[in-house]
């Protein structure tokens, strides 16, 4: 790990081979690229917890104007205490959900929340008139446990609850609830603060995990929390980015605010090890090293707070096929022995094509980014975290990272940088990415290569991801020939299934390399560019017609080309962009 230098620290205050023909033809079963949504009980409690939080967010709004610091609520027994949450969730009494929350993670949102509110009002995010009416809507129809709470820890107590839930609310024109009834159940946690029991949320939802864990776990006692706290704000950040950069979980966990991350720092046992081993294996088999040198820190302290800046960090990650340098906001750029690639946030332009060149060095359609997102609006709102740094506490004398507090920082610097026009616009894009994942497949789509069968005979079986890996190292070629030489080794081998390998690869013939391998399609006219298109889709479509190509196989590029409207992808404005990647999608 490279040794940090704190540098000025300012404190103030306020090519394929022959392979047998069998390994040619296509398998016996067809594959379709389709999403399917978990059929698991963990989906519904998290839909749940959802709404609750919502709740929550409004409830700590009203609250602290009605009772500004003063801490209230609680109930005598754990019993008391589900029973209330239950009772006022069904009712959305909002200051009865928040009374009845652990103060300790109340207080953590009470001032963001209500700036959350005044910049929602503003991009008009939410309604103008929101205030703690402005999630009336919600529809939550939970039953009370009958049975008694069941003791998980000296300190908590955990029942199951179950009902429905459904809503009419909307963020932004979201609902993440939906308005459809669903079942839920979910456990619910009651913890002793002092001499009254209040629900948890992060013990809850660390209980769900643990209930629905294959390993038998028990609750750690709150004595096995490891922390570590710095003499000073500046030194705890230090000691963060040194942990990051060693990639060392288990270092960066007890530096983390006691009081914040009390519930993740007492059931790290649960997965630390695991994680830290899975991590540790990665990197091993990435060649990932990570170095973060040369901050220039600056910490602002007001009494038991602080906000540490830093400058002139620069951000080095190298791994065996791509290798990335960040510094003042430009970085640089590597990716399979490809020349370097240097780009700026400053520049929309610039950093949408460097975006869109490392896309088609790995395979992706570059119109997909462009067709997705509009540049100009994003790095509008990445402005707005400039100067935005980490909270750091002050819990007995010493100083943690402050984990929600930075989060919040982070969000508000970009809701306070925003426009009304802006947050339309971002919540465009994200409604295209959220039906590029949970919408209708896309007919045809190949060029991310289908991964639902995992091997010959198990159809609509998820390809694995050590599957998925192989592949993409051939992927990662230099050349077409070579890339293709190893796909055919691939299948030959059984590394990866027949039916995972893009058409480009199956019938060149076909004369469609792809973006990836033939840079000079971007340079091609409009007109040019839809010819070759065409040509090479129709050789496809007898190719799939004759069975030796499934339709999942087609090459990206090559779907729906009268959405191309004559023009070269690589060449269209954002605007263009949108309109044919949408017009992809509805095909």
């Amino acid at each position: 790990m490279t040794k940090r230098r704190a540098g000025k620290a300012t404190t103030s205050t306020p090519g394929m081979p022959q392979v047998p023909p069998r390994l040619l033809s296509p398998a016996s079963q067809r594959a379709v690229v389709v999403v399917t949504p978990l059929k698991s009980r963990w989906p519904k409690i998290v839909t749940a917890i959802a709404l609750v939080a919502a709740l929550i967010a409004a409830g700590v709004y009203a609250l602290t104007s009605l009772l500004g610091s003063e801490q209230a609520g609680g109930t005598r027994t754990p019993e008391e205490a589900i029973a209330r949450f239950v009772r006022d969730a069904n009712a959305a009494d909002l200051l009865g959900v928040l009374d009845i929350l652990v103060p300790s993670e109340r207080e953590a949102w009470i001032d963001p929340l209500k700036q959350m509110f005044v910049d929602g009002r503003r991009l008009r995010v939410l309604p103008g008139t929101a205030d703690i009416d402005a999630l009336r809507g919600a529809d939550l129809q939970l039953t009370t446990p009958t049975e008694a709470a069941e003791m998980v820890a000296p300190d908590a107590a955990a029942a199951e609850v179950r009902g429905s839930v459904a809503s009419s609310l909307t963020f932004g024109g979201f609902n993440p609830v939906g308005t459809t009834a669903r079942t839920v159940a979910f456990r619910v946690v009651a913890v002793r603060d002092g001499a009254r029991w209040y629900i948890s949320v992060w013990h809850s939802l660390a209980e769900n995990l643990r209930t629905h864990s294959l390993r038998q776990l028990s609750w750690p006692s709150t004595q096995s929390a490891v922390t570590l706290g710095s003499p000073t704000p500046i030194e705890a950040v230090s000691r963060m980015l040194s942990a990051i950069e060693a990639l060392s979980l288990k270092e960066l966990i007890p530096l983390l605010d006691p009081v914040d991350a009390a519930v993740l720092q007492r059931v790290a046992p649960w997965f630390l090890d695991g994680t830290q081993q899975a991590l540790d294996e990665l990197v091993r088999r990435s060649g990932l090293t990570l170095r973060l040198s040369d901050p220039q820190f600056v910490a602002t302290t007001k009494g038991n707070n602080s906000t540490v800046t830093f400058s002139d960090l620069q951000i080095v990650a190298k791994s065996n096929n791509v290798n990335v340098s960040i510094r003042d906001n430009c970085g640089i750029f590597t990716s399979y022995g490809q020349a370097d690639t240097r780009e700026c946030l400053g520049d929309a332009e610039g950093t949408r094509d460097a975006l869109e060149q490392q896309l088609v060095r790995l395979g992706v359609a570059p119109v997909t980014l462009r067709g997705i997102l509009v540049y100009d609006d994003v790095r509008r709102a990445l402005d707005g975290l400039k100067g935005v740094g980490v909270a750091v506490h002050n819990v007995g004398g010493q100083w943690y990272v402050d984990p929600t507090g930075t989060v919040v920082r982070l969000m508000l610097g970009m809701l306070s940088n925003g426009t009304p026009d802006e947050a339309q616009s971002l919540a465009d894009d994200l409604r295209t990415l959220v039906s590029l994942v949970g919408g209708d497949p896309v007919e045809g789509a190949g060029t991310q290569p289908d991964v639902t069968n995992s091997r010959p005979g198990q159809a609509g079986q998820p390809g694995t991801v050590d599957e998925y890996g192989r592949y993409t190292e051939c992927l990662a070629k230099p050349t077409f020939d070579d890339a293709r030489s190893c796909m055919g080794e691939g299948i030959l081998n059984g590394r990866f299934p027949r039916t995972m390998v893009d058409g480009s690869f199956l019938a060149p013939e076909c004369g469609w390399r792809g973006s990836r391998f033939d840079p000079s399609i971007a340079r091609l006219s409009g007109d040019s560019y839809v010819r070759l298109v065409r040509g090479a889709a129709a050789c496809m479509k007898v190719r799939i017609s004759s069975g030796f190509l499934i339709a999942s196989q087609m090459p990206f590029e090559l779907v729906r080309s009268e959405c191309l409207k004559g023009v070269n992808p690589s060449r269209m404005n954002a605007t263009q962009a949108k309109e044919y990647f949408n017009c992809q999608l509805a095909g």
